[in-house]
């Protein structure tokens, strides 16, 4: 009995720490998914391509070349 709670402890504590480590690899960012921005809104070509890879905002890249709002992102 006293190895089966010993087992049992140690699957549950293996579990926090697998959950744990998850959960700390999540980098926060400083944008949001604000569906409603348009180019003209962006505070850097960071953030236009953080909503368009992100946010799936497909629209801010209107010729399909991979970068979002070309007024602000010169080539990439």
């Amino acid at each position: 009995m006293k190895k089966i709670i010993v087992i049992l402890f140690f699957i549950v504590l293996s579990v926090t720490v697998v959950f744990a480590k998850k959960n700390e690899s999540k980098k926060p960012t400083k944008f949001k998914c604000d569906k409603s921005k348009y180019c003209k809104h962006m505070s850097s070509c960071e953030e236009a391509k953080f909503l368009l890879n992100q946010c799936g905002m497909k629209r801010l890249d209107r010729d399909k070349d991979g970068v979002p709002c070309e007024n602000i992102c010169s080539g990439g």
